[in-house]
């Protein structure tokens, strides 16, 4: 089944692997390398579906360009791939060629993704303004966008601004990388709301997972913005052994009760899961929370399709 089918066509939620691309300078010896690694790692990964490459710029880690990478992964793997693009960058008018010389070269998945900073007076397009270009340019292919879960603002709350993106093209949303599972099952729960209100099909949620093997890990994420609460941190280092295996549990249990709240609650939401690598040196700790999440979304699948009713009130007791 295609990348476009799987968003919301079955019970099993999709799986997307998201590598960290090589730096800028590499040579073209070094990008093959990483081609061939990723192309491995994928080999071994069968329930991932696509490939999900981010656009890194500015800061102290800039990548290849994310187009032309994204361009080479599905080429040698052989799986959809799709391609972030910050649209606050890209000039209006330029947007439209741009998504042409994509599909063009076989990518068919866009995700647009807005500026860092709501202060900053950038060149490019809102992300609803980038939909409403792009959607109608990729017929066969899909738009995305990215969610923030714990974004929640009186007069533009996340799942207001989800519903608009959604009615302008969004056909699936990644959600920034999220370490505790309360604000993500309140997003899906406010945005099912706000798309029945609005009579609008939500789109697909990917919820963004990764996998932390020591302090520098913590240290980058909260760069990138990722709420980390005190606790998880706390509970993650107060050892540095087997700081890999406490974050995998975190993980798989952040999944666990996300979908299992979406079932007890009849959330319409389809939902699916974003591996992100975030790290060079976590190619194996990524590799594992894909395999170990590729488990429960199977589990989270057979329930389902389980056609026994769901008690939704308590049993009468007898006398």
């Amino acid at each position: 089944m295609g990348f476009k089918a799987s968003l919301g066509a079955c019970a099993r939620p999709p799986l997307m692997f998201e590598p960290v691309p090589p730096p800028k300078r590499s040579s073209p010896a070094e990008i093959d390398a990483h081609l061939d690694e990723l192309a491995d790692i994928i080999g071994h990964l069968p329930h991932v579906g696509s490939v999900n490459v981010p656009q890194i710029v500015g800061g102290s880690y800039e990548t290849v360009d994310a187009l032309d990478y994204a361009i080479s992964v599905q080429r040698t793997t052989g799986v959809e791939t799709l391609v972030n693009k910050i649209v606050a960058l890209t000039p209006p008018d330029e947007l439209p060629a741009w998504v042409e010389h994509a599909r063009e070269q076989g990518i068919r998945h866009l995700i647009l993704v807005g500026g860092e900073s709501s202060r900053i007076d950038y060149p490019g397009p809102s992300v609803t303004q980038a939909n409403r270009i792009a959607a109608p340019l990729v017929d066969d292919g899909t738009i995305g966008n990215i969610c923030i879960p714990f974004r929640r603002r009186r007069g533009s709350d996340e799942p207001d601004r989800m519903v608009q993106k959604t009615q302008a093209g969004a056909d699936h949303f990644t959600s920034q990388i999220v370490l505790e599972p309360l604000t993500t099952r309140r997003l899906l729960r406010d945005y099912d709301r706000a798309c029945r209100l609005a009579g609008v099909r939500p789109a697909t949620v990917f919820i963004g997972l990764a996998p932390v093997t020591d302090a520098r890990d913590i240290k980058l994420l909260k760069h990138l913005g990722v709420e980390v609460p005190a606790h998880v941190e706390r509970d993650i280092l107060w050892d540095e052994k087997d700081v890999g295996l406490r974050s995998l549990e975190l993980n798989l249990g952040i999944l666990r009760q996300v979908l299992e709240a979406a079932r007890n609650e009849n959330i319409q939401v389809p939902i699916g899961l974003n591996v992100e690598q975030v790290s060079l040196k976590n190619w194996d700790a990524s590799v594992e929370l894909a395999q170990e999440a590729a488990f429960l979304l199977e589990e989270h699948t057979w329930l389902a399709e389980d056609p026994s009713p769901r008690v939704t009130t308590p049993p009468p007791v007898s006398s």
